[in-house]
């Protein structure tokens, strides 16, 4: 082999070498070049990742915020119903503090206005996984009264087993008040809060199908008072509804608490007595009759009298309640005519 062909051989083989570690260089360099963009996304996966638990907890805290500071009270029960949480507007108005609730069940607030049923009915339902929608009379930490709108909502995990109940109620105390007062306005009379002629018939009405279902006895007593319109002339209207207040309080603080007393118009009144046959609403009008010359002796200017009649119920004489108004009615004007000495 010559010198020039060696020496040719000697510069390629140099240059493959060099080729080899150029390549093997570059092959490096790539490799490097992946694991760093690897890293790079790694880390730029892990950030997205932080970033996510950040805003996550931030959104949690917000949440966690909006609920506590609700206007709507927020319960949270596990499955047996023993509480978990209590937001801020619960505590506030049911008067307890957040650790008298946690651990308890929510009976803590129950009153004696639902039945035992209307409970019962209520946890088969939710027990059932449906959602309840109802009103509570619940009772404060204070003792006092109040009204809830509420909507009670089965939680279920990934097995769809009940392992949370969510409660949002809303306060509708003054809802409620403003709506017994529209009620006792429309059956109650103005000057004497007694029931009005509209509720009393309704009452009376009620009370002589039940006295014929269950053959139990009912009686009526209709009342006038005397010389009212004398008593108007003379001294004046305000003075004539005084007499006429003065009369209807000590009539109702004197009549049992079963008895429904009630304006039929005017001068005017009716007692139903019921479960009493004629012998003892007679005795009770009696009483009452008593109390009333006894407030008399309190009195200057004027003396209160009424005239009465007293009327057993019957259904085979009175096939109308009219009719057995009426009969009262009569039985009242004969004992004015007798105290008028018309008689």
């Amino acid at each position: 082999m010559c010198f020039k062909t060696a020496f040719l051989i000697s510069i390629l083989t140099n240059i493959l070498i060099i080729i080899f570690f150029i390549r093997k260089l570059k092959k490096e360099i790539n490799i490097r070049k992946n694991l760093k963009i690897k890293l790079r996304n790694e880390i730029d996966e892990k950030i997205t990742i932080i970033k996510e638990v950040v805003n996550s907890e931030k959104y949690l805290k917000e949440l966690m915020t909006i609920i506590e500071l609700s206007p709507i009270s927020i319960v949270i029960t596990d499955e047996n119903g023993v509480m978990k949480y209590g937001n801020q507007t619960m505590l506030q108005l049911s008067g307890y503090t957040k650790e008298e609730i946690i651990g308890k069940n929510p009976n803590i607030f129950k009153s004696d206005y639902h039945s035992r049923e209307f409970y019962e009915k209520m946890w088969r339902d939710l027990k059932a996984g449906k959602e309840w929608r109802g009103e509570f009379k619940n009772l404060k930490k204070n003792g006092t009264y109040y009204w809830e709108r509420a909507i009670i909502i089965p939680v279920v995990d990934d097995l769809e087993r009940i392992y949370r109940f969510l409660a949002l109620k809303e306060d509708i105390t003054e809802q409620k008040k403003h709506i017994e007062q529209l009620y006792f306005q429309a059956e109650r009379d103005a000057l004497t809060g007694i029931y009005n002629r509209r509720a009393g018939l309704s009452f009376l009405e009620e009370e002589i199908e039940y006295s014929k279902k269950y053959d139990m006895k009912l009686s009526i007593c209709f009342l006038d008072i005397n010389n009212l319109k004398t008593v108007n002339d003379s001294l004046g209207h305000d003075f004539g509804d005084e007499m006429i207040k003065k009369f209807t309080n000590t009539a109702s603080s004197l009549l049992r608490e079963e008895d429904i007393f009630f304006r039929f118009g005017g001068d005017e009144f009716v007692i139903i007595f019921k479960y009493c046959n004629f012998e003892s609403a007679e005795k009770i009008w009696q009483r009452v009759k008593l109390g009333i010359s006894s407030t008399n002796e309190t009195i200057e200017k004027y003396q209160i009298s009424v005239s009465h009649g007293v009327v057993e119920y019957d259904s085979n004489l009175f096939e109308t309640i009219e009719e057995f108004i009426s009969k009262a009615d009569k039985q009242m004007y004969v004992e004015k005519k007798i105290i008028k000495g018309l008689i």
